[in-house]
């Protein structure tokens, strides 16, 4: 198990753990800015690929937002990450997806 929790996030550990292996992650606690990073890195990649589904990306990106040190949450790895977790909202909320084109220019703009 990959996470050291009391509570397991099913779809969390689906979603990240090909992730984890890939970068020899072991446990949440191990997590930090640099790896978070190529984690999200790589998972871009496999949704640009459609390897990776919209709400799963989304859903990772939220994942590993929570889960980075406080300070870097005002950081450009944390803009990003936010604005991949809001992906999910904006594809059924945003009625002329001005926010989802906006939110995809700067994630691809990021990742380049």
């Amino acid at each position: 198990m990959l996470y050291n929790l009391g509570m397991v996030f099913d779809i969390h550990e689906r979603i990240s753990k090909p992730y984890f292996i890939k970068f020899g992650i072991n446990l949440v606690d191990d997590l930090n800015d640099r790896n978070s990073f190529l984690i999200m890195k790589s998972a871009y990649q496999d949704f640009r690929n459609e390897k990776l589904s919209f709400d799963d990306f989304s859903t990772l990106g939220e994942f590993l937002f929570n889960k980075l040190n406080p300070n870097s949450k005002s950081s450009s790895l944390g803009s990003v990450l936010l604005e991949i977790a809001e992906l999910s909202d904006f594809v059924r909320e945003d009625k002329d997806f001005l926010n989802l084109t906006g939110a995809l220019k700067k994630i691809q703009f990021y990742f380049k």
